[in-house]
């Protein structure tokens, strides 16, 4: 059976055997980005376990991502395609100032490599922990910072992310995000800038990014974003 059936398979497994799909409360995350050092596309669903809302104790996240990028090896010029799903259970807590979460999991992945690079330790089939922390700091009416920081163990791929959303209407943010992300075979960038609007439909958000990506020994080039977010159940 092919590398993407099979995660296909395993994340609708994830999703119809563990607690909290199905909960009162939950979110479901899309998005996409392209650019010319590579791409990543998701598809997340993250609920609360127990009588408790989201927001205020555990839940359960499930994670299905592509991820595309190329990188050099000696004289040659790999192009890397890795298909992943993550199950996790987390801790959501806060109150009107600060709100944050911790996670803890593990990604189970499959990386193909054009051509093929026999010392990439991500060749092929892996099943690694990863943690992740995220945060939201309203620093004052209208100003928050959003910040999300997430390590692989065993690869070392490292993703952090600080983005400033400054209201300017109604239902209208604005503002800078910057972004470091890698691992043992490159080490990336990105710098843009993030317009949000906190309803398109009900219940659903939207951000729309852009801005220039670049990598160590690589040229910068432009990428877009789209991000949604859909409050289930409420």
């Amino acid at each position: 059976m092919k590398p993407p059936r099979l995660l296909l398979l395993a994340a609708l497994a994830g999703l119809s055997g563990l607690p909290g799909v199905g909960a009162a409360q939950s979110l479901l995350l899309t998005g996409a980005e392209v650019s010319g050092r590579g791409s990543y596309a998701y598809l997340g669903h993250i609920a609360a376990l127990g009588d408790r809302p989201l927001g205020a104790g555990w839940v359960v996240r499930h994670w299905v991502d592509r991820v595309t990028y190329d990188y050099r090896s000696g004289a040659r010029e790999i192009d890397a395609e890795a298909l992943g799903y993550a199950p996790a259970v987390g801790y959501l807590s806060g109150g009107e100032t600060l709100s944050h979460g911790l996670y803890g999991g593990v990604r189970l992945a499959h990386t193909t490599l054009s051509p093929d690079d026999p010392g990439n330790g991500n060749r092929g089939w892996r099943a690694r922990p990863f943690v992740q922390a995220d945060g939201v700091w309203r620093m004052r009416p209208g100003v928050e910072q959003q910040f999300v920081a997430s390590w692989e163990l065993g690869s070392g791929e490292y993703y952090l992310r600080d983005r400033l959303a400054v209201r300017i209407g109604e239902d209208l943010a604005l503002g800078p995000e910057i972004v470091l992300k890698g691992g043992r075979n490159y080490d990336g960038w990105q710098f843009g800038v993030v317009l949000s609007k906190a309803r398109i439909a009900a219940d659903v958000g939207l951000n729309l990014k852009l801005g220039a990506a670049g990598q160590h020994g690589e040229s910068t080039a432009a990428y877009i974003g789209l991000e949604l977010v859909t409050i289930l159940g409420r």
